[in-house]
């Protein structure tokens, strides 16, 4: 539960370790005077609005040991940290730098699964540094405090991002099925052109997901983040049945035809599924039927031949 005390610990905490924070507009260094307050005002926001929007939750935000641990880790691999204010999801890395929001609920609820998310987002940055040596026209992109706004002013890169995953795809993919690929692709996705810069944003985090799945199904511990995380479950449970809607608005594809695809849902059924514990997952306490009737198993489909294709990117 956050109070004023764990919020005042926190911030002590991001100060200590010499986290600035980014405002839309400037950046706080942690030796600014009003480094402590402009910490305390976003979470106390953080947690009036979760209290708003969330009403069978108790607030989260990052404790002092989660920092400590952030910290910990940045210093072990030899990358910075900047902590981000109203406009940030809840754990990125790109360009040798991790970002954590502030502004978000965090749902990591042991040492394990904030490890786990930590090397999934440096992972990131890993498979961009790989792509862009494949495909040198990337090179130079950033990962953006607002991302629309970064479409809107770099929307040919970003498209060139998305086809350069396609592409990479497409290497691993057998003959035989590459064109059940390109049908899949077309149904999805369409002419790429004719997306609008939110739409052209939410493909390239989708593929990204996709690419990096790649790894982690080969992970050893991914076992245990599926099984051990509440997230999962969530999605496939009651909760998710009741988050469907707010879901597919806030992270959901479109199809050319209009058809709203639940981007996150197909992402996470496609993982379990290529990480072959799809059966076992299917009979936790919790999991409801229910909440995959509205997926569209040719997504599925199409997401789990990207993941295949990306996992011989990293061989055991």
């Amino acid at each position: 539960m956050a109070n004023d005390l764990t919020i005042k610990e926190t911030c002590e905490a991001i100060q200590a370790v010499g986290f600035p924070i980014a405002l839309q507009n400037a950046i706080i260094a942690p030796n600014n005077p009003e480094h402590g307050a402009i910490c305390e005002r976003f979470l106390q926001e953080a947690v009036t609005k979760q209290r708003e929007l969330v009403s069978n939750h108790q607030p989260s935000i990052w404790s002092h040991h989660q920092i400590q641990t952030i910290a910990d880790y940045a210093k072990k691999h030899g990358l910075s940290v900047l902590v981000l204010g109203p406009f940030a999801q809840s754990l990125s890395a790109l360009v040798g730098q991790i970002r954590i929001g502030l502004m978000t609920y965090v749902e990591f609820k042991n040492e394990f699964s904030l490890s786990f998310a930590l090397d999934h987002e440096v992972g990131h940055m890993r498979d961009f540094q790989f792509i862009a040596r494949q495909y040198p026209e990337i090179e130079g992109m950033e990962e953006p405090v607002d991302h629309s706004a970064y479409v809107r002013t770099h929307r040919d890169k970003v498209m060139r991002y998305i086809e350069a995953f396609k592409k990479l795809f497409k290497k691993k993919i057998p003959k035989k099925d590459q064109n059940r690929f390109d049908a899949l692709a077309q149904e999805i996705f369409g002419n790429p052109q004719a997306m609008d810069n939110q739409q052209v944003n939410k493909v390239a985090n989708f593929i990204a997901e996709l690419f990096r799945m790649g790894e982690e199904i080969r992970d050893p511990r991914k076992e245990n983040e599926i099984f051990g995380s509440d997230i999962y479950i969530k999605v496939f449970g009651k909760e998710g049945i009741d988050q469907k809607k707010d879901r597919i608005a806030n992270g959901g594809l479109q199809t050319p035809t209009g058809q709203k695809i639940d981007a996150n849902m197909i992402l996470f059924m496609a993982t379990i599924q290529e990480a072959g514990l799809w059966e076992k997952f299917r009979k936790r306490p919790g999991f409801d039927p229910n909440s995959i009737r509205h997926i569209n198993l040719k997504h599925v489909e199409f997401a789990r031949i990207c993941i295949r294709a990306a996992a011989q990117y990293f061989p055991n």
